[in-house]
């Protein structure tokens, strides 16, 4: 059903019905002129969507404003099967390299805060990747 992972294929369908990837879950949406520009930069005058959805079978994991436009545009849109080792992290360093500038402090917080209530075990490897004290995830 999925291609092997790493394989980046194209969709203008899934073939199954996606949902959210809890870690994915834990980060803002894109909301207003974030989503205005990401729209303009997918519209087909450039091109489609350019940066592929990774997905785990049919979790996604990054991606899931692109997906969304995607869809709402009827357009293809590139896919791949997560293929590393470490989907916390990554997904964290994936959000943190495309909207770190633009989520506040507080929005910071609480996402740290959720992903740390997934994996409590990965406390302090999570609030290093924000940038956060641990103690800061127990307020």
């Amino acid at each position: 059903m999925y291609a092997e992972s790493g394989v980046v294929t194209t969709e203008h369908t899934p073939p199954e019905p996606v949902k959210w990837h809890p870690y994915a879950q834990c980060f803002p949406t894109v909301l207003g002129d974030d989503l205005k520009a990401l729209e303009r930069d997918i519209s087909a005058a450039f091109g489609g969507v350019q940066q592929p959805i990774v997905k785990i079978g049919n979790l996604i994991l990054d991606g899931r404003a692109r997906y969304g436009i995607a869809r709402s545009m009827l357009i293809d849109y590139p896919v791949v099967q997560y293929d590393g080792s470490d989907p916390l992290m990554d997904v964290i360093r994936w959000n943190l390299a495309s909207r770190f500038d633009r989520m506040t402090a507080g929005q910071i917080a609480v996402t740290a805060k959720a992903l740390c209530k997934l994996e409590p075990s990965r406390t302090d490897d999570i609030m290093q990747a924000f940038g956060l004290e641990v103690s800061e995830a127990a307020q």
